[in-house]
């Protein structure tokens, strides 16, 4: 690896630490770098072109290694003839393992432990979007997974799937985060992984979907009905 290399390396793993321990706004550049061993103290901007930059790198670049895993699950599962394309009727569960299965690894590491804190915060920041991320070439695994599950929910609306998406990933990192801060008690990894799945398949089922959207046809309308408009 380049000298280049090595330093943006060492400061996204600085930040990815550091943002886990501390918290993403509480951390300042100068800390990771610090950190990192970087005496330049334009390396972020050199490396990442700004600080939003760095958390995106941070983000992606362990993401990028989890879906290795995921394309290997799916790979696996054979869920398809042809290698990326999928069809209508690939089965719910294997696309749920294929999105929890590899985060739950993760989460069993310690270094995984610190990108499910860090990760968890990426995904409360304003302008995060599971489609925007869904559509990296990058992640061709959770391009495959998130497409399979719109094909679970096709009866929907495009905004009303586009939010199933979101709950998915919203839910999972978000338990993830309390199982690996002790927040769950002693629950074993085997458990963490069985609950979640059950629970994303009852947000995703077509037809527990369908029954949803009916009740809510039906509700008092309120002031936040985005998801129910036209698109």
């Amino acid at each position: 690896m380049s000298r280049h290399g090595h330093g943006r390396v060492e400061i996204i793993q600085a930040a990815q630490t550091l943002f886990a321990q501390r918290g993403i706004d509480l951390v300042s550049s100068r800390e990771i770098l610090a950190l990192a061993k970087q005496r330049n103290q334009s390396a972020v901007q050199y490396h990442f072109g700004s600080r939003n930059g760095l958390i995106q790198a941070a983000f992606l670049e362990r993401f990028k290694k989890i879906d290795k895993r995921r394309v290997e699950l799916l790979a696996s599962r054979d869920l398809a003839g042809d290698a990326w394309e999928l069809s209508d009727i690939d089965p719910l569960d294997r696309l749920l393992e294929a999105i929890v299965i590899p985060l739950v690894d993760e989460a069993a590491t310690e270094q995984g432990r610190d990108f499910i804190r860090f990760a968890a915060q990426v995904m409360q920041r304003p302008g995060f979007s599971v489609d925007h991320l869904a559509r990296d070439p990058a992640l061709p695994g959770l391009q495959r997974a998130i497409r399979g599950l719109r094909g679970h929910v096709r009866d929907l609306r495009p905004a009303v799937q586009s939010l199933r998406a979101h709950m998915i990933f919203h839910l999972v990192f978000g338990t993830l985060r309390s199982w690996v801060d002790g927040q769950l008690g002693s629950v074993s990894r085997a458990t963490i992984t069985r609950e979640l799945l059950a629970v994303l398949s009852d947000v995703v089922d077509s037809r527990a979907a369908t029954r949803s959207r009916r009740l809510a046809d039906h509700a008092p309308r309120g002031r936040h009905e985005d998801c129910r408009n036209s698109d």
